[in-house]
């Protein structure tokens, strides 16, 4: 562990890859009244394949020996014909609320800026953290990505608390939810399952050894491989061991209710496409596609599988699969789509030909 002092009282401890069993296994470690990263999420760090021991992934800032606030990093490479780009993703970012707005972020950012040879993304999953890269110099839009969720049995709580006029409409949720019911209901009742003819749909929840096919896989900006999905699979950030629930610390970690799905799509003796998606209670996205040719077969498969499952939602970035799902039948009553984008500090050239899977960054693991 690495520390040094940025301002008056104020220290910064680094964390490397090859430092992290050491460290969550410390009596250091369980002081902390809030965790910089959870136990299953420093092991998948530590796993990554694409990370090399020397990789600071870690940043607490300490003021007075109190943690105040933390950012993790996730390594990973950019592919490119005939050169590859390491940088690292912003994948977590904390500060306790007693300490914000006093710009304790920014310093967490900037020395990992520094330490990442100015190589840094992240996605604008988190509203909070996008203000605050908005207001550096650093980062510009890399991809621009819509995102489509279509909602079916859906607690209406849920999807309007955090909108201003939620306080004016909550006599009425009630009624709401029940008139949403209804509707997904009747929609269930009169909705068919796809025949798929000539295909078969075969779905496994634990990685199979023979799932990835090269030649199944686009061209893509992170090129992953079976070596990455191993990983992925092996090292999840989520659990469901109960202990977890006890553990303070502010991102995803215990979830009852979290499934891999492995897809694979046949015609006759071939493999025709390949998909993975998961779910969390109920929540259906798609993660990787590696069924670009037979874009209408995937849309139905995944409508199925939310039929079958009953799922509340589904999520998509995926431009194709989104459009076959546009003129297909499907057991949901509405869609809202939400304007998404991968923010890069650094330059690739040709990144809008290259294809971005749904599930990189670390949208695959939560």
């Amino acid at each position: 562990m690495t520390e040094y002092d940025t301002e008056p009282n104020l220290i910064i401890k680094k964390i490397l890859i090859q430092e992290i069993p050491g460290f969550i296994d410390s009596d250091f470690y369980e002081s902390l009244n809030v965790k910089p990263i959870s136990k299953p999420r420093a092991h998948s760090y530590f796993h990554n394949p694409r990370a090399t021991p020397n990789d600071p992934v870690i940043y607490m800032l300490f003021q007075n020996e109190e943690l105040i606030g933390f950012r993790t990093i996730m390594p990973d490479l950019v592919k490119l014909p005939g050169k590859e780009i390491k940088f690292g993703w912003c994948s977590g970012n904390w500060i306790d609320p007693k300490h914000r707005r006093r710009g304790y972020s920014k310093i967490l950012l900037d020395s990992a800026y520094e330490d990442w040879q100015q190589k840094l993304m992240y996605t604008n999953f988190a509203r909070e953290s996008h203000l605050l890269y908005n207001k550096t110099s650093y980062f510009k839009l890399l991809k621009k990505r819509i995102r489509t969720r279509f909602y079916g049995n859906v607690d209406v709580t849920e999807l309007l608390k955090n909108r201003s006029f939620y306080k004016y409409l909550k006599p009425t949720i009630p009624l709401i939810n029940i008139f949403f019911k209804l509707a997904c209901s009747f929609k269930r009742i009169f909705f068919r399952p796809f025949k798929l003819k000539a295909y078969s749909i075969f779905t496994e929840q634990h990685y199979p050894a023979n799932f990835y096919m090269q030649d199944l896989a686009p061209e893509s900006l992170f090129a992953r491989s079976n070596t990455e999905l191993q990983w992925m699979a092996k090292h999840p950030w989520l659990s469901d061991q109960p202990d977890y629930k006890k553990t303070n610390y502010p991102f995803s970690l215990f979830e009852a209710d979290h499934k891999i799905w492995y897809v694979s799509i046949r015609r006759g003796n071939e493999v025709a496409g390949k998909l993975i998606l998961s779910s969390r209670n109920g929540n259906l996205k798609l993660l990787y596609n590696f069924a670009q040719n037979i874009s209408e077969i995937a849309a139905k498969a995944i409508i199925n599988l939310c039929y079958e499952n009953r799922m509340k939602t589904f999520s998509v970035m995926d431009v194709a699969i989104t459009k076959e799902l546009s003129k297909l039948r499907k057991p949901f009553i509405f869609d809202k789509t939400y304007q998404m984008g991968i923010y890069a500090t650094f330059d690739i050239n040709d990144s809008e030909q290259l294809y971005i899977h749904d599930g990189d960054g670390d949208y695959m693991f939560t």
